[in-house]
């Protein structure tokens, strides 16, 4: 017997042949084929994906929310217009970095997550004026 027919545990099929449980190897290489292929990391992918989609969502709604009640809080005309340019500039620039350190595909997903992680600051604070009834500042 030469050293390469031993069985080991990372082939199971040699094991199999060689303990003579040549009907189970066979059934599992059936069931192997039957199998649909995947990538290594094909599910993984999948999640960060569905969790990028569901940020970039929120983010999008939270930028919505900040700019519709900004107008409501902040005195004067020019005010609201300088903050929320203020906001999108730097949205726009922590959504390019989101970018860059997120590499994906659709490079429009973790600019969303960015946009809306500078918003989410701003949404919170009108939120909680919201809720006690404040006026504007």
């Amino acid at each position: 017997m030469r050293v390469g027919d031993l069985p080991t545990l990372s082939d199971p099929g040699k094991r199999a042949s060689a303990t003579g449980n040549v009907g189970r190897e066979r059934t599992a290489r059936r069931e192997a084929a039957q199998l649909p292929r995947q990538r290594p990391g094909a599910q993984n992918q999948l999640v960060m994906d569905a969790t990028l989609f569901t940020l970039a969502l929120a983010g999008l709604g939270i930028t919505f929310y900040t700019h519709l009640r900004l107008g409501d809080y902040v005195h004067g005309e020019w005010q609201t217009l300088g903050l929320r340019l203020f906001l999108a500039l730097l949205g726009v620039g922590v959504g390019i970095m989101a970018v860059e350190i997120i590499a994906q595909p659709a490079p429009v997903l973790p600019f969303l997550v960015g946009l809306g992680l500078v918003h989410l600051p701003p949404a919170l604070v009108l939120m909680l004026k919201r809720m006690r009834g404040e006026g504007r500042s």
